[in-house]
């Protein structure tokens, strides 16, 4: 399974919006796959390492944000440019997953709401909109470009 959302073929003929692709052109993830992969794991992984063991230190917390903030596209890019193309993402997927790296980063560290000055829990409800409205854009987006 690819790490990136994957689209699906459109053979340009009939209904719009139906999947066309060929039998061996995966079918468009569901809604509930792309909410799986919008959690950006592997940079998640180091942002909350670093936030854990040196948040206290305000500018490695903020050091850190930005290296997962830039890191998240170009991570997403690399991967995505080993699939085939037909599984290839579509270039808002790299936004919209850089957004979500930010609302994870907020609503798993307590110090990067802090930081913010966001309450706990309006940082738990920052990942919480985020985690239900990305993928919900992206099916939008997607929606649009077909």
């Amino acid at each position: 399974m690819p790490r990136t959302v994957v689209y699906g073929g459109k053979s340009g003929e009939g209904k719009k919006g139906v999947y066309q692709g060929s039998p061996s052109t995966p079918e468009p993830d569901s809604y509930s796959e792309r909410l799986v992969k919008f959690v950006p794991a592997e940079v998640l992984a180091f942002y909350i390492l670093v936030a854990t063991q040196f948040g206290s230190r305000q500018g490695l917390l903020i050091a850190s944000l930005v290296i997962g903030t830039a890191a998240t596209p170009l991570y997403l890019w690399i991967r995505n440019g080993a699939l085939p193309p037909e599984q290839q993402a579509r270039p808002h997927y790299f936004l919209l997953a850089t957004l979500a790296f930010l609302a994870w980063a907020i609503g798993a560290s307590p110090r990067t709401g802090e930081l913010l000055g966001l309450g706990e829990d309006v940082s738990a409800y920052v990942l919480l909109a985020a985690a239900f409205l990305i993928p919900l854009a992206d099916q939008a987006i997607q929606r649009l470009q077909d």
